[in-house]
């Protein structure tokens, strides 16, 4: 059930961003991924240098539209991949 949560968490996510300015939610994103990279540090060494550079590629290609749905999609395969490791 947590695993569907945040599916519906992620489509709530992926409306959000279609629905408001690009720059606007890319900066809330920015604090957001910030947030879960400190907090999968402390955790897992291996999820904090995935995740750093799986930020870093989205900060790169975040003018894109098509990138925009790839990354809603690959950000809910990467939940459901915590979710089973955890």
């Amino acid at each position: 059930m947590r695993l569907q949560l945040y599916d519906v968490r992620m489509d709530y996510y992926y409306y959000y961003y279609y629905y408001y300015y690009y720059y606007y939610y890319y900066y809330y994103y920015y604090y957001y991924y910030y947030y879960y990279y400190i907090y999968y540090y402390y955790n897992n060494y291996y999820y904090y240098y995935y995740y750093y550079y799986y930020y870093y590629y989205y900060y790169y290609y975040y003018y894109y539209y098509y990138y925009y749905y790839y990354n809603y999609y690959y950000y809910y395969y990467y939940y459901c991949y915590y979710y089973n490791f955890y």
